[in-house]
């Protein structure tokens, strides 16, 4: 500041243009034009300060306002700016005892500065200034006051403490991936891990607990910070110290308030947790929990290391199984050499030896498929330009044997002391086992879609099949055989059941069918069916049936298992039109975790396996992947209609079972069921006996939402002798039975309707009329009357397209029960 710096006119400094003692007085006009000149000084050097880009201040010897900018009001937020004359301790009363010491040094003559204060604000708000301070003269050089230049830089401040954090958080995370990379010893990785915690999240103690396998319980490993005698030193299980993680003991027992933790995963697998805890709670800001997820990463990957090398110190056997189930390959791309470390575990991924494969990036690029490479280097590239996210990509890699695996590679970026990219490290891991699973995923929705379709074509054709079965069968009982209009019958009918045929393997598709199960042994099965296999496929295929000792039972509908038989059986015989061996074998078998994890629609247990294999033709992927869809066949024109496998599917499906196909084109194929084992000693389930075809002079209800089928029910009953009542659904029915004075021997009633349902009418029923016998009929399975597809055991039933006779003998067996 200028030595003639004027004064505030309350503090009466002279005027440097007062006349000095003994010296006359200069002219009058003189001195007018001297004190204009001194008044537009003063108004030129308010206008400078206040409107200066700056926070300054000017004060006097008592530290009262004499000027200031507009930018000193802004800065410091005050609305009042009536503060000239006013104490600057008055204006800011929460000024520290410090900044008044500085003040008296200022003014006894010291130059003061400081580039990053902190301000504790009265409502604690911490404000960061930068600011200096000069004395400023009189004209008889005596200092005047003060000269207060300050900028506030909390903003700025915070952004350099933000940065300052990444950076030491960033070299912590360094410090402890070298010493996982070195192979330090895991407690010692742990304690650096722990100590960089607390120091960088600001927290009293953490801790790392594993979890052993089988085990339910955390088991405390390492810990840092804690005072409780017991958890420090040998590191025993919390359990033994009475203090178990984050209970209330442990909480009160070292005073904390809180904890945070996170699960150490590997592999989708939980390893342990680490758990950070606190006395105050700190500020868990974003960065805060980014850290801590980071030092979770970091150590759920020096436990698995350390686990890993335990495992290797064991055994050279451990150390391949253990490798080879983690099914992890290493690499380590050096990026100034372009040169890249394979780990042993990379190579035999893809079929090679850990002496094979040289160390350059080709042998990487040139293995990726054609059609992923250029998407691959592309966010190769997008990583290395810009690596805010981790590096994933998945792609197609060549094996030695020319196939190629589906590789699921993650990366990160390793920085110098400069911050200059060095190195790239990664993994590579086959998925190719849960790509094809994905696929499998999506062909069952698929083949369930179409299931659901084939079951509602079902259900509707079979209505319509009884009405045009039945009304056929009512027509011919008048006719000669000799009669044209019989032959014309005849053939309807016929055509008849062969789309009942159709309908009944549309519905073992959609597993829509209603099964009545026994307990059943399949050797015992298949040992009854093999003069009709035998028949079946011809001289010049040979049979070959062979069955474990002790097989288990199985629970399942005999009909329809041996329809699965035969139609494998027909498969198979067509896949050899020039004649090769056919093997049918029966066995006990238990199926773990590693058998179901590959076949997601297979649960852990025991079962029964059937096997059909063949020397015949094979199939290839596309039609192994299209096999059990309804409809599809790779026979010519009318040599087939592609349900014969849907229906093995189906039936299998419904009873609780699995079928899976191996084949390859000229290496046969290979149908293996697997049906649940049941105990020893389960009874067979009811199986109705054949039963004359006679009528009755019982009063029988028919209840039918279908005109057509009502009425060839109503014909056939009323044919023979019955006493028939007719309803069209459950509410007519009701009313029907309301005035009806007589009995009512049996209901024949569908079991899809309109408004209310078969059973639910048989349930309102049987209240009213207990003696009343109740036949249920329906196209296909409905939930009301079975369980997966199994019939209730107390109830009756005859499924459609059904003939007259068996109408007949139907209603005729449940009266007489």
């Amino acid at each position: 500041m200028a030595r003639k710096q004027p004064a505030s006119s309350r503090t009466q400094t002279p005027s440097p243009i007062d006349a000095a003692p003994g010296q006359p007085a200069p002219p009058a006009d003189a001195l007018r034009e001297a004190e204009e000149a001194l008044r537009e000084t003063r108004e030129q050097l308010r206008l400078f300060v206040a409107y200066a880009p700056a926070a300054i201040a000017m004060v006097d010897r008592e530290m009262r306002y004499i000027a200031a900018s507009d930018r000193w009001f802004s800065d410091y937020d005050l609305r009042d700016r009536d503060i000239i004359g006013r104490s600057h301790y008055e204006v800011f009363p929460d000024v520290p005892e410090r900044w008044k010491e500085i003040h008296r040094r200022c003014l006894a003559g010291a130059v003061e500065r400081n580039d990053a204060d902190p301000w504790v604000r009265a409502g604690g708000r911490i404000e960061w200034v930068r600011w200096e301070i000069h004395p400023w003269h009189t004209a008889e050089n005596t200092i005047g006051g003060l000269m207060m230049f300050t900028e506030v830089i909390t903003d700025r401040k915070r952004t350099e403490s933000l940065v300052e954090e990444q950076v030491r958080h960033l070299s912590a995370l360094r410090a402890i991936d070298a010493a996982i990379i070195s192979g330090l010893d895991l407690h010692a990785t742990l304690d650096l891990l722990l100590a960089h915690a607390r120091a960088e999240l600001s927290v009293d103690a953490a801790a790392v607990f594993l979890l052993p396998p089988g085990s339910e319980s955390l088991v405390y490993t390492a810990g840092h910070g804690f005072r409780t005698p017991g958890i420090t030193g040998r590191r025993p299980p919390l359990a033994e110290a009475g203090l178990p993680a984050g209970t209330p003991e442990l909480m009160a027992a070292e005073g904390f308030v809180g904890s945070h933790a996170l699960p150490l995963i590997v592999a989708d697998r939980i390893k342990g947790a680490l758990e950070v805890f606190y006395r105050t709670a700190p500020d868990r800001s974003p960065e805060w929990q980014s850290f801590l997820e980071a030092l979770a990463g970091q150590a759920a990957i020096a436990i698995d290391r350390a686990q890993l090398s335990e495992s290797l110190r064991t055994s050279r056997e451990h150390e391949q199984q253990a490798v080879t189930a983690g099914r992890v390959g290493l690499w380590d791309w050096d990026l100034r050499s372009n040169r890249v470390y394979f780990s042993p575990e990379w190579k035999r991924q893809i079929g090679y030896a850990p002496d094979e494969i040289s160390d350059d990036f080709s042998e990487w690029q040139t293995r990726v498929h054609p059609e992923d490479l250029d998407r691959c280097l592309a966010a190769l590239h997008s990583y290395l330009a810009n690596p805010v996210t981790p590096y994933a990509e998945e792609f197609r890699f060549r094996h030695r044997n020319g196939s190629y695996r589906h590789i699921l590679a993650h990366g990160s970026l390793v920085r110098d002391e400069t911050g200059r990219p060095v190195r790239m490290l990664g993994s590579h891991v086959d998925v190719t086992e849960l790509t094809e699973l994905q696929s499998q995923f999506l062909q069952a929705q698929k083949m369930e879609s179409v299931g659901r379709l084939a079951g509602g074509i079902a259900h509707d054709f079979n209505n319509l099949l009884t009405a045009i079965n039945g009304t056929a069968d009512l027509a011919m009982l008048g006719l000669r055989e000799d009669d044209p209009l019989f032959g014309d019958l005849r053939e309807i009918r016929r055509a008849g059941d062969r789309a009942a045929i159709l309908t009944r393997q549309l519905l073992a598709f959609s597993r829509k069918q209603v099964l009545q199960p026994a307990v059943l042994r399949l050797s015992t099965l298949v040992s009854e069916m093999e003069q009709m296999l035998r028949r079946l496929i011809g001289e010049d295929v040979i049979l070959e049936i062979t069955s474990e000792p002790g097989l288990g039972q199985v629970k399942a509908d005999p009909g329809q298992l041996e329809q699965v038989v035969v139609n494998l059986v027909v498969n198979a015989r067509d896949a050899m039109p020039q004649g090769g061996t056919l093997r049918l074998a029966t066995r006990n078998i238990d199926l773990d975790e590693t058998y179901t994890r590959m076949h997601p629609d297979v649960a852990p247990g025991a079962y029964v396996e059937l096997a059909v294999s063949d020397t015949g033709t094979g199939m290839d992927a596309a039609t192994l992947d299209r096999l059990f869809e309804p409809f599809f066949t790779t026979k010519g024109a009318g040599k087939g209609t592609g349900l014969g496998l849907s229906t093995v599917f189906g039936i299998v499906k419904q009873s609780g079972g699995s079928v899976q196909v191996a084949s390859e084109p000229g290496c046969g194929s290979r149908f293996t069921i697997h049906l649940p084992r049941v105990p020893e000693g389960g009874t067979a389930a009811r199986h109705s006996q054949p039963h004359p075809v006679v009528g009755g002079t019982e009063t029988v209800l028919v209840v039918e939402d279908e005109d057509g089928l009502r009425k060839v029910a109503v014909r056939a009953l009323t044919a023979a002798g019955y006493r028939v009542l007719v309803a069209a659904n459950g509410a007519d029915a009701l009313q029907l039975l309301e005035r009806e004075p007589g009995a009512v021997n049996l209901m024949l009633t569908d079991v899809i309707m309109p408004g209310m349902s078969g059973r639910e009418l048989a349930d309102r029923l049987r209240l009213i009329r207990p003696a009343m016998r109740v036949l249920f009929t329906s196209g296909y399975a409905p939930d009301v009357i079975t369980h997966h597809g199994a019939l209730d055991e107390d109830l009756h039933f005859i499924g459609k397209p059904y003939t007259i006779a068996e109408l007949k003998a139907k209603v005729r067996e449940v009266l007489d029960l």
